[in-house]
């Protein structure tokens, strides 16, 4: 038996812990410790293992699980609720991104099919280092997030198309791209496809689920993974397609999460030897001697997709702030684009020299996108320093002086819809702020006053009347943006009570510094809501319970940052007593018998206070009562005693 394998694992493995750990401490992505690992390993670098035969095998099953894995994620629902964010901003930042690298690589006489190729790896970008990153900052949720995850989507559609397109670049592939054969191989692969998701597959999961036996399910779905690649890969479809196909014939069952999960780790390991396999191929000296042309293509590069999304993102009506922190989250290369290279480089569209130049460049994108994205509003404040900004917003119709003492709402998400119905309720007069012109169409065909703007701009705010206004509440998730309209709020109107809800507990010191006079982190808040309840469960008074929240919160909840030992201890005179409601079971052995046989006060030190006969309310009920079934008793009693006494009303 031989051990090769094994050992090139081995020390693929120990050094990819070391350097990943070490990554982790400085806030860089796995990826690129992956990319960094296979570079010392290869043959470029320490030369450690030089038959990388093996580790591309393994890295293919990479591929075919980060593929099959997308096919699964596939949402109908998510693409049809992000549609015009997808196919408008997405659509737009493809087309333009594809284009504008392909005609440069063009003008630097690569040729047309080399030049289509570049142009399509420029356009994707890394899914997962992006979705990662905005899930950190907590993010996802916000209008930019959604704009980078809408695109990002579109970007992941398209990969399929681009591997269907790109042998028809080859020589080879003008010998049989005649139409009919490409729509009678795609009508046998839909038919296919299509019996397997309909018939088939769910029939199979439904009992293989029945079984109960984790390994026989997770068997079931790599057998139908590799199964559908096979198959396919007969047709003359490649293994990365088949992948996704798989995974679409998952997609809409209702065992789709299930499989997902059980797939995911194993997804995650053969995809880092992939990464591992790639950086394996990056000749080191080829970068030494091409250093300033390496670095010049990256900014090249990075520059150009933070303009056309950028572009993009304006033609969706979005604020510039939004439309530039979204072209700097998907200003990378993406991990598709690994595997589109490779596909070119074996068919012969792309040399060698352009593929080297491709994995560098690629890891300069990836290593650059966390720090761009953690300095976005930086950036950002440059941007606006040598840009004047015209920002659009909806003029205001209504008379001025029915925005006199009233209330700015800025975000209509949740708490934001939640605050404007209060203030209809308290006939409060409000205004909202919005920056997603959909959400503003939506909502003012309601009724709603609301108007399209960036409150972090000091025209919009002007014309909210803020200069009258009583309060501000800030309901967004962009701390950049917060801090922002906190600081111009007070600037414009020092006298306006500034209300901020933040997701971030370290926010609410630099907040208030700015000006704002009631932080409210929803962490604490979720925990106070918890605890009351937790209070009130206790029979304890709700005016002691109040008392101590407002405690809390006049405190800025110090408490809660404080370590166990300095915290302020608050007493409550616990009862060692419960309520608690019991239903009395149909066969019940104390049935028919009255309160005063059952004389539940001597034997369970229990009184009943209250019996609810169907819609009927018997209060302090009569010794003479007699339990029927059906009845519920609301009994005060210990809480040692409540499962005896418990058991005797129900059946048991």
């Amino acid at each position: 038996m031989s051990f090769g394998i094994v050992i090139d694992l081995i020390l693929l493995f120990s050094v990819a812990v070391i350097v990943i750990l070490f990554f982790n401490k400085v806030k860089i992505p796995a990826v690129l410790g992956f990319l960094l690992t296979g570079i010392a390993l290869g043959p470029y670098g320490w030369g450690v293992i030089d038959d990388i035969k093996n580790v591309n095998n393994l890295a293919e099953f990479g591929i075919i699980l980060l593929l099959f894995t997308l096919g699964i994620e596939f949402s109908f629902k998510e693409i049809f609720a992000l549609r015009k964010l997808l196919f408008v901003g997405g659509g737009s930042q493809l087309f333009l991104t594809s284009i504008t690298v392909f005609f440069v690589a063009y003008i630097f006489n690569l040729g047309v099919k080399a030049s289509v190729l570049i142009g399509f790896l420029a356009a994707l970008s890394n899914t997962g280092i992006v979705l990662k990153l905005l899930s950190d900052k907590g993010e996802l949720d916000t209008l930019h997030g959604k704009n980078t995850m809408a695109i990002l989507i579109a970007q992941d559609l398209i990969t399929i198309p681009m591997m269907l397109f790109i042998p028809y670049l080859t020589e080879k592939g003008e010998e049989f791209a005649a139409v009919y054969y490409l729509v009678l191989k795609g009508i046998i692969i839909f038919g296919i496809v299509y019996v397997l998701a309909k018939y088939i597959v769910p029939y199979l999961l439904y009992n293989i689920a029945k079984t109960r036996i984790r390994e026989l399910f997770l068997i079931t779905i790599l057998l139908i993974c590799f199964g559908v690649v096979w198959l396919t890969s007969e047709l003359g479809v490649s293994i990365a397609l088949g992948a996704f196909l798989a995974g679409l014939i998952i997609s809409e069952s209702e065992f789709s999460q299930q499989a997902l999960s059980n797939i995911l780790p194993f997804r995650d390991i053969f995809l880092s030897i992939f990464f591992v396999s790639i950086g394996m191929l990056l000749n080191f000296y080829f970068v030494l001697n091409n250093v300033w042309n390496v670095i010049a293509l990256s900014l090249i590069l990075i520059v150009i997709k933070i303009i056309l999304a950028t572009i993009s993102g304006k033609l969706l009506k979005l604020p510039l702030r939004i439309a530039v922190y979204t072209g700097l989250s998907i200003s990378s290369i993406g991990e598709f684009s690994f595997i589109l290279a490779k596909e070119g480089l074996n068919l012969g569209i792309i040399n060698d020299n352009i593929y080297q130049m491709f994995l560098a460049v690629s890891i300069i994108t990836i290593a650059a996108v966390p720090f761009l994205m953690k300095y976005q509003s930086k950036i950002m404040d440059l941007i606006e320093k040598r840009i004047k900004i015209k920002q659009n917003y909806t003029k205001i119709e209504v008379d001025k002086t029915q925005l006199i003492d009233h209330l700015i709402i800025v975000g209509y998400g949740v708490n934001g819809n939640n605050l404007s119905k209060a203030a209809i309720f308290s006939n409060i007069p409000y205004v909202v702020l919005d920056i997603n012109p959909d959400t503003v169409a939506r909502e003012s065909k309601k009724g709603v006053p609301i108007y399209y703007g960036d409150a972090a701009t000091e025209g919009v705010l002007e014309a909210m009347n803020i200069r009258e206004a009583r309060i501000i509440v800030i309901a967004i998730n962009e701390p950049y943006a917060v801090r922002r309209v906190v600081s111009l709020a007070k600037s414009i109107n020092k006298n306006v009570h500034v209300i901020v809800r933040t997701r971030y507990i370290s926010e609410i010191k630099g907040l208030i510094s700015l000006g704002a006079d009631e932080v409210i982190p929803e962490e604490y808040e979720t925990s106070i809501e918890i605890f009351t309840r937790v209070l009130l469960k206790y029979l304890i008074p709700l005016e002691e319970i109040e008392s101590f929240i407002d405690d809390i919160r006049a405190n800025s909840y110090k408490m809660f940052r404080m370590s166990p030992t300095k915290r302020k201890k608050y007493i409550f005179d616990v009862p060692e007593v419960t309520i608690s409601s019991i239903k009395v079971g149909k066969k019940s052995k104390i049935l028919y018998k009255s309160l005063a046989e059952l004389n539940f006060r001597n034997k369970y030190k229990a009184s009943v206070l209250v019996i609810r006969k169907g819609r009927n309310i018997i209060s302090n009920p009569d010794k003479d009562y007699k339990i029927e079934p059906d009845d519920v008793l609301y009994v005060y009693c210990e809480p040692n005693k409540i499962n005896e006494l418990r058991g005797i009303l129900n059946d048991k």
